[in-house]
This record gives C-alpha cells, sequence and structure tokens, in this order.
C-alpha cells in the first residue's frame, strides 16, 4: 500500500489514510519508521508501507532497549499451572522493534481467569494499542535471540510455548499465535535461525508447506505441544536444536 507523507517526526511519519473510504482531509495515519507499520487513528485501517523494508528506515537493530517486566498475579500462575506450565512468564514487554507483545491477565468481574495476549509499542510515556482485537505476529520474550543470538523456535500454540520455557535453553521460544502465519514479519530474520512447529491438523499442515516453500524449517507435530510430556518436548527441542544450530 502507497503512502502519501505529509510530515515527518523522529519515529513515524504522519500520511493521508490510504482507505479509499475515508475522505482524510485531515491527516490522522501514523506510519512507524521502525515497523513499517501504518494504522489510521480515525478510521483503523492498518497494514504494511509498500517495500518499506527496503528503505535507509527499516533494519534489524542491535538489541538497544531494556525490556520491562511485571509479575504475574496468584490467581495467574495458578491459570498456568492448570495449563502444565512450570516456569511462569512475567509480564512482559519485548523490544519495540519488533512491535512489542505483552501478556495481560483477563478479568471477568474483578477476577483473574486467565490471560491473554496483546500487542503495542511504548509511544512516548503511554502504550499506544496498534493489534487491539487481532493477532499480533507472536507471543513471548524475544531477547535471548537479540542478547545470545538463541535461534527461534516458533510454536503455533501458546501453550506450547510457555511449556518449553524451563526445557529451553539455547533457544528463543516464541508463539505464532495460530497457523495463519505473518510472513512478511519472519522474512525479516535469517530463515535458518527460525524453526516453525505447527499442529497437526489441516491447517497446520498447510502453513508448515507454506513455510517450507519460503525457505523455512518447519514442521508438524505428531502430539499436541501444549499437551506434551516433559521427556517428549525435551526430545521435540533437542530435534530443533540439532537443525538449527548444525
Amino acid at each position: 500500500m502507497e503512502l502519501e507523507r505529509v510530515k515527518e517526526y523522529q519515529k513515524y511519519f504522519l500520511c493521508r489514510c490510504p482507505n479509499p473510504h475515508h475522505k482524510d482531509t485531515h491527516p490522522s495515519c501514523i506510519l512507524w519508521k521502525d515497523t513499517g507499520k501504518y494504522k489510521c487513528m480515525s478510521c483503523d485501517a492498518s497494514g504494511f508501507a509498500d517495500n518499506f523494508e527496503a528503505n535507509t528506515f527499516f533494519k534489524l537493530p542491535d538489541f538497544d532497549y531494556e525490556p520491562e517486566y511485571y509479575p504475574l498475579s496468584p490467581e495467574a500462575k495458578d491459570y498456568l499451572k492448570a495449563r502444565g506450565v512450570t516456569k511462569f512468564p512475567n509480564f512482559l514487554v519485548t523490544p519495540p522493534h519488533n512491535d512489542g507483545v505483552g501478556f495481560l491477565q483477563t478479568r471477568v468481574n474483578g477476577h483473574v481467569i486467565g490471560l491473554s495476549q496483546r500487542m503495542f509499542i511504548p509511544f512516548a510515556s503511554n502504550m499506544r494499542y496498534i493489534y487491539q482485537g487481532t493477532k499480533a505476529p507472536y507471543t513471548g520474550d524475544i531477547t535471548p535471540f537479540y542478547e545470545h543470538n538463541y535461534p527461534i523456535i516458533v510454536f503455533e500454540k501458546m501453550f506450547g510455548m510457555l511449556r518449553s520455557l524451563s526445557l529451553a535453553d539455547g533457544l528463543t521460544p516464541l508463539s505464532s499465535n495460530g497457523s495463519k502465519v505473518d510472513i512478511r514479519f519472519w522474512q525479516r530474520f535469517n530463515s535458518a535461525s527460525v524453526l516453525f512447529i505447527m499442529d497437526n491438523d489441516e491447517a497446520g499442515r498447510r502453513a508448515k508447506e507454506f513455510l517450507k516453500e519460503r525457505g523455512f524449517n518447519a514442521f508438524v507435530s505428531r502430539v499436541s505441544t501444549d499437551e506434551m510430556s516433559e521427556t517428549q518436548m525435551e526430545a521435540l527441542l533437542k530435534n530443533a536444536k540439532n537443525i538449527l544450530l548444525r
């Protein structure tokens, strides 16, 4: 999508909204320099700017951002324990260069009943939600990739990723949040450093073939990754390391 840039700021451009149904007489669309993503603050149109990754603004940066962490509540920990998670992530914020993903506690009538994921970018002193209500490219803590160059293993299921945390030494476990993979996001990485584990269903098998056609390591798990025993998860992670580190 081509965007008409009206004014440049330090971290973003102010643009005219590309939505043909929105007469944007007072420009209200923001195009972030670090991601190439745009969002209209008036009509909520969003997407990637065409060829933005190729220009001088986009690059995968060195790790120069200190993530913030917030502890989970006891109720959220109990919820994770019931799902077989033994290592608890905090409410984590990943580098804004990769769009930032966090866990939020889900509340019903004031009681924490589980976790949900939301995507945000620190915007001045606030957290601006740019993907509210839609799936993010990934969930998890990508800092091991930046700090230690640990290759990335991407689970289709979020709880498969969470259950791998206590065993995935030397890897960066993330979740793709489903079989509909945001390929434009993952193509920013060296495909040899990323391995996908998809579910053994029709959608997962299609996603595996789609990813392999684009040069990624992609496999289907015979056992659902959120139901694996510790021994099965250890074997899966060992095989992933052998592939990624060969």
